[in-house]
This record gives C-alpha cells, sequence and structure tokens, in this order.
C-alpha cells in the first residue's frame, strides 16, 4: 500500500484521518479535495467521528457515479466562534426527492443507516445545525457547531 503524505492541517489527527480518506478515494478513481483550517489542539473524538461517517457516507456515494466523473469535496474551517465541516459529493439521482429522510438503502440495514443519524446528535450535542443540500449535480453535507464552550474540547 502506497501512503503518500500531505499536510492538509497541522492537526495530527485531522491530517491523518484525511490521509486516509484521500488513499481510498485513490483506490476507487474519486477525485478528492481538501482545504482546512484547524488548529493543532483541536481533539474532539466527537467532531471526527461525525466527520468520518460523512465521508464514508460520501465515498459510498460515488461508488456509484461514473469513474470519470467522481468527486469529494472537503472543507473544514475553525474560527474563533464556530466549526464549519462541509462534504460535497457528485450524485446523478434526485437524492432529496427519492429518499427526503435519506434512510440507508444498503441491503442490511440493520447494519447500517447510523452515520447521518449520529451526525446530527453530535451537532445538536454542540448546539449547532446540519444542512444537507443538493444542487445540480451536487449533494452536500453542512455542518455547523458553536465552538463556544471549552469543555467540550472544541477549540
Amino acid at each position: 500500500m502506497h501512503v503518500s503524505y500531505i499536510v492538509y492541517t497541522n492537526n495530527t489527527v485531522a491530517n491523518a484521518l484525511i490521509l486516509l480518506f484521500k488513499e481510498t478515494c485513490d483506490s476507487f478513481g474519486i477525485d478528492f479535495h481538501a482545504k482546512v483550517i484547524l488548529s493543532p489542539s483541536f481533539n474532539n473524538i466527537e467532531i471526527f467521528t461525525a466527520l468520518l461517517n460523512l465521508l464514508e457516507n460520501a465515498i459510498d456515494a460515488e461508488k456509484e457515479i461514473p469513474e470519470d466523473d467522481r468527486y469529494i469535496n472537503l472543507e473544514i474551517i475553525l474560527t474563533a466562534r464556530n466549526l464549519s465541516i462541509i462534504v460535497q459529493n457528485r450524485t446523478n439521482q434526485s437524492i432529496l426527492q427519492n429518499n427526503a429522510d435519506l434512510k440507508t438503502t444498503k441491503l442490511q440495514k440493520e447494519l447500517h443507516g447510523y452515520g447521518l443519524r449520529s451526525v446530527r446528535q453530535i451537532t445538536q450535542k454542540y448546539n449547532g445545525f446540519v444542512d444537507i443540500s443538493k444542487q445540480d449535480n451536487i449533494f452536500s453535507v453542512h455542518m455547523l457547531v458553536a465552538i463556544s464552550d471549552s469543555k467540550y474540547n472544541l477549540q
């Protein structure tokens, strides 16, 4: 296995997760882009779990797209007041029209369908919101949480 070393952020945990997903994207022919502004000291495991869920969902969705059109964009921006995570991927269907509740379409439903639910729960815990949208052929999930409370390790 070939692992490239790209520094997306000086946060070592986030950088390791992003590199893992970059390698996975490469193996499936997915064009992966990331913009990350994150403090090296940021260490909230729940937020990292939400990020993992969002990226796993995006990769699963991209496997259904023709290989020459596969694309994932990740943006993580930490400011003095908020943490914003945006994951975008291409889609060739009207996901929100065909499956408004975004329930899993995988065969073993008892083993799947927890990712987006956990993203919503984590976001709610940190007084944030999740916005899910589709414009043209881009599916987008935007997670925004407040970072004002240091007891949550959000700085």
